[in-house]
C-alpha cells in the first residue's frame, strides 16, 4: 500500500513527489504480482500508463515493440563499477 505520508529521518520528500520531481512514472492500487506475472508469461509488452482517462486510444502500431530490443544492454553498464573495497 502506497502511504501518502512519510515519515522516514531522512526523507526531504514523499516517494509521490520525487518521482514526479524526477519525471518517473509510478503505479498504485494494482495487483503488482499480477502484472509481473503477465510480464513473466509474456515478456515486455507495448503499452503505455494512462493518466487521462478521456484521452483518445492509442495507436499500437507506430509503437516500437521492446521485444524486438536488447533492453538488458542499453541500460547495463559497460564496463564493471566496483563501489568501495568491493567484495573481498
Amino acid at each position: 500500500d502506497y502511504s501518502h505520508h512519510y515519515s522516514h529521518w531522512k526523507a526531504a520528500s514523499s516517494l509521490g513527489d520525487w518521482l514526479k520531481e524526477e519525471g518517473v512514472p509510478g503505479l498504485c492500487d494494482i495487483d503488482t504480482r499480477m502484472l509481473t506475472k503477465k510480464i513473466r508469461e509474456k515478456g515486455a509488452m507495448v503499452g503505455r500508463i494512462e493518466v487521462d482517462m478521456n484521452a483518445p486510444a492509442p495507436d499500437f502500431s507506430k509503437m516500437r515493440n521492446p521485444n524486438e530490443r536488447h533492453l538488458v544492454a542499453e541500460v547495463s553498464t559497460k564496463e564493471v563499477k566496483v563501489f568501495g573495497k568491493g567484495n573481498p
